[in-house]
């Protein structure tokens, strides 16, 4: 490729910014490996085979061979394809993800009269190009796999993730911290790699242990020996355990978390959520912002761990029981997908209510943020704390200005079913006529033109009613459903 030499030009596709004896070192080993190549092709049998191609051979390397080669033994990189740089808008928008100064640019960078699309770093690097990149090569690893992972009796192999907890043995033995790793044991062959990577200054990936997350300790703590017993009893499909463990977490540990974050309005965003399947991009980017808020991931790591607490004492507490009831409704949603049955906000709120009078979940004010996430000592009722993010937050949205102005539900009727027909009836009455075309358009609706103003309306607020709309009494709410819902 040659050099581009624009905003991010002056270098080269593959620079060779590294020590000197380490570029010795891998010049070494490309020379010995090239007359290794050029021994193989003196033996006339070879020859002959190049040119009658009695083997195949065509006598000529195939195209990029030779740097493939180097890529992967000399670099030990692998060749990942990232979906996202194929087109300019997916890249432009990885990009922003990667990073503030990343920068993706389409042009014909090496002169052959097609365009490519690399993506830059802020130091005029490229990390992705024409939907390609590098990444640290995990060959030892799948090589290691392979050869050493079991094959059950039904004729599947172990997956990647059970063949790493059976060699390497992580323990997070720690009562007072599961996430945490206390230790492992690693096979040989790992610590070879390590040293190996020390002495040669290369760079070969190893399966490696780390702490796990709050949502794991929730998953394999407490809710995997449930899920084994009653799939022993066929109480539940054993294909979906994921879904059931992700029902259990979104219908117990998130809704009371953010209630208690947040207040009604975290609530009804993650119910809505819940119910729908997907919000309108503002509500998305709020809603992704409030689970990542360092309160709520504080909160929900006292609430696991009280439940893992709770669970490591030998009594068996009612709680359980309820955990395994959420289980099997998980197992039921895998099957129909039927969400609108699945998230019902009468369980979710019947489950605050018993974390609620089991757990003490009372939390301190915003003015005192050394005690976030931590019980009071007195109240056994839930005391939300409505936090609003820092202003120091590198984020676009002001997610307490834009959740003041978002609809409080206060009951059932009005998460389930959404707005009565008279106030739907009303809002649309007061609207454009050209605004209720575009509406229905939307809505899919056949000979929208022709109809009448009053006949639009109604058939407008019909279809709000039937699929339960409960956003925002706002034009751009409703269109923004529209969108997302046909």
């Amino acid at each position: 490729m040659s050099q581009y030499k624009g905003e991010y030009g002056g270098y080269e596709f593959f620079p060779t910014h590294e020590r000197a004896d380490a570029r010795e070192r891998r010049e070494q080993r490309s020379r010995v490996r090239d007359d290794a190549f050029m021994q193989m092709m003196q033996d006339d049998n070879l020859r002959k085979a190049a040119g009658g191609n009695r083997r195949g051979g065509t006598g000529s390397v195939k195209p990029g061979m030779k740097e493939l080669t180097k890529i992967l033994l000399d670099l030990q990189q692998d060749i990942k394809r990232v979906s996202k740089g194929n087109c300019i808008v997916d890249a432009e928008e990885y990009a922003q993800k990667l990073g503030p100064y990343h920068k993706a640019i389409q042009g014909d960078w090496n002169e052959d009269g097609i365009e490519d699309i690399v993506i830059f770093d802020g130091n005029g690097n490229p990390v992705v190009v024409n939907g390609y990149a590098t990444t640290p090569s995990k060959w030892v690893e799948r090589n290691k796999y392979y050869e050493t992972s079991t094959i059950g009796d039904n004729g599947k192999r172990e997956s990647r993730t059970a063949w790493r907890r059976r060699i390497l043995n992580p323990q997070y033995t720690d009562p007072n911290d599961p996430t945490r790793l206390v230790g492992y044991n690693p096979p040989a062959w790992v610590q070879n790699v390590i040293d190996s990577n020390k002495e040669h200054n290369t760079h070969w990936k190893v399966p490696q242990p780390k702490d796990r997350s709050v949502y794991k300790v929730f998953q394999e703590e407490i809710l995997k020996p449930m899920w084994d017993s009653m799939a022993g009893k066929g109480q539940v499909e054993k294909k979906s355990y994921l879904t059931a463990c992700a029902y259990v977490w979104n219908t117990w540990i998130l809704p009371i978390n953010l209630l208690m974050t947040f207040g009604e309005r975290g609530l009804n965003l993650h119910i809505n959520m819940m119910l729908r399947g997907k919000l309108n991009p503002v509500d998305t980017e709020i809603y992704e912002q409030l689970k990542k808020h360092d309160t709520t991931k504080s909160n929900i790591a006292n609430c696991v761990q009280r439940i893992y607490t709770l669970s490591m004492k030998d009594v068996h507490d009612p709680l359980f029981d309820k955990i395994e009831d959420a289980l099997i409704r998980g197992s039921i949603f895998y099957t129909n997908k039927d969400r609108e049955s699945a998230y019902v906000p009468e369980y979710i709120d019947e489950i605050i209510g018993l974390l609620n009078a089991k757990f003490d979940t009372g939390l301190a004010g915003p003015s005192t943020p050394e005690h976030v996430g931590r019980p009071s000592t007195g109240s056994h009722q839930l005391v939300p704390q409505v936090r609003p993010m820092s202003s120091t937050d590198d984020d676009d949205v002001d997610v307490d200005d834009v959740m003041s102005d978002y609809p409080i539900m206060t009951n059932h009727q009005d998460r389930v079913t959404g707005y009565s027909r008279d106030r739907l009836y009303n809002f649309l009455s007061g609207n454009a006529h050209i605004v209720l075309l575009n509406l229905c358009k939307g809505m899919k609706f056949k000979g929208a033109h022709n109809m009448k103003f009053d006949t639009m309306v109604n058939r407008i607020t019909d279809e709000l009613i039937k699929k339960r709309y409960t956003g925002d009494l706002t034009i751009r709410a409703i269109d923004a459903w529209i969108v997302n819902r046909y």
